[in-house]
């Protein structure tokens, strides 16, 4: 073999070389690329899930309906949505104590009256000198004697509102109009809106 062929030779044996070289880098440089894009789209898909919040809407129910308890819903529920998955009023339930139509929000404790329970407040509020004589006033909240679980049947308000609302009132003594009820920290004009056809004082 002469000079010129062994040169040559070399030089088919190092470019061979180099070929080997640089495929296994560029190999190995994609399958770097691809595992840094896997834990990418892995660290977004986890922090995605972290980031979504429960969408469960729970309703606490109890009274008189024939299955009292807690319920979930997709969506802000309407009371006769909740009333219905607690199996229906009983016979005693006093069905005009609650506003049907009304939607109510998360972690809203409801609670269904019964019919005795109605006569006992007009009794107690005759012996206490109160005017019951008004028939709009019937099945509306009053500000000045609801009870927590009696104010968060109402529209936007839970536990949180409910407190705030007695809190307002042991301080600053009973509500003179129902317009005073958005001097309570949160519940602007909208809300009261909603809320105003249900309240009385």
């Amino acid at each position: 073999m002469n000079k010129k062929k062994k040169i040559q030779v070399v030089i088919g044996v190092i470019l061979v070389l180099l070929c080997g070289v640089f495929y296994l880098y560029a190999d190995q440089s994609e399958r770097s690329d691809t595992i840094v894009t896997e834990q990418t789209e892995l660290k977004r898909e986890t922090a995605k899930e972290d980031s979504e919040p429960d969408a469960k809407v729970y309703i606490d129910i109890s009274g008189e309906v024939k299955k009292p308890g807690v319920y979930t819903f997709d969506e802000v529920p309407r009371i006769v949505e909740v009333v219905e998955r607690a199996g229906g009023f009983t016979k005693k339930a006093d069905v005009t104590s609650v506003n049907q139509a009304q939607t109510i929000e998360d972690g809203t404790k409801l609670v269904i009256q019964s019919k005795e329970e109605r006569k006992q407040k007009k009794a107690d509020k005759k012996k206490s000198g109160a005017d019951t004589s008004d028939s709009d006033e019937e099945g509306k909240i009053n500000l000045n004697t609801a009870t927590k679980e009696q104010l968060m049947t109402l529209s936007g308000i839970g536990e949180a509102r409910a407190l705030e609302i007695l809190s307002y009132r042991e301080k600053n003594g009973n509500f003179s109009k129902p317009e005073e009820l958005m001097n309570i920290s949160g519940i602007k004009e909208g809300i009261y809106n909603k809320l105003k056809d249900f309240i009385s004082v």
